[in-house]
């Protein structure tokens, strides 16, 4: 089982450096939290309590005007299409593991002024999908590839601190100051 797991993410890697050479389309421009209209979350949906934590968040995103649009990775084989937002499990990952779905191909098909990749830590699957996404300013977790231009190192911190270290960054980033200098 490891040797194969090892193989899948040798091409895993392989195909996000793949990706990563190719020109972004979406382009970049001043954004941060303030002036996002557009949100799209990724995170882990596998536990309840990150769903609820993830939930609030995007409900509070929402009720200050943003739209958000959320995407979760259910780490279990079967699908449960009872979840209040959209959502992939590992039957919907290639050999590669590589994302697919009906959930994963319209999330993919906005574009957002933020995407945050809502997990302390790195989610290969998250990552796959945070680099084909369409976002003028990217948050994520650290990781040693060029993915996010905004990266948070606290692997071992809840979501509920990640979120207030991401908030934090991005609003000591707050363009409009600087807008007329």
């Amino acid at each position: 089982m490891g040797m194969i797991q090892n193989i899948r993410e040798y091409f895993h890697q392989r195909f996000l450096k793949e990706a990563l050479h190719k020109p972004v389309p979406a382009s970049r421009k001043r954004v941060n939290l303030n002036t996002s209209k557009t949100i799209g979350i990724l995170f882990d949906a596998t536990d309840q309590v990150s769903q609820a934590q993830v939930m609030d968040y995007a409900d509070a995103l929402r009720l200050s005007g943003k739209r958000v649009h959320l995407l979760g990775a259910v780490d279990t084989d079967h699908e449960d299409g009872s979840f209040p937002f959209p959502s992939f499990s590992r039957k919907q990952i290639d050999w590669a593991l590589r994302p697919k779905g009906r959930a994963v191909k319209q999330f993919l098909e906005t574009e957002y002024d933020l995407l945050v990749h809502l997990n302390p830590k790195p989610k290969l699957v998250l990552d796959f999908i945070a680099l084909q996404t369409k976002a003028h300013l990217k948050v994520g977790p650290f990781l040693d590839q060029n993915i996010y231009d905004l990266m948070i190192d606290n692997p071992t911190c809840a979501i509920p601190v990640f979120i207030r270290e991401m908030e934090t960054l991005l609003h000591k980033t707050n363009t409009n100051k600087y807008a007329h200098a």
